[in-house]
């Protein structure tokens, strides 16, 4: 994967965590998981970041 498309994703990721009250709550009380993932239209793989 490129370091652009990784930086991308790790900064969506990060939006996601700190753009949202909503989802901090649930991530903070209900467990949420917010992950990154990258789809390739060549294989239809998808592959999930942590």
């Amino acid at each position: 994967m490129s370091r652009a498309v990784r930086a991308n994703i790790d900064a969506f990721v990060n939006n996601l965590h700190l753009g949202s009250d909503i989802l901090k709550g649930l991530v903070a009380e209900k467990g949420l998981i917010i992950i990154g993932a990258e789809y390739c239209f060549d294989t239809g793989a998808v592959n999930f970041i942590e």
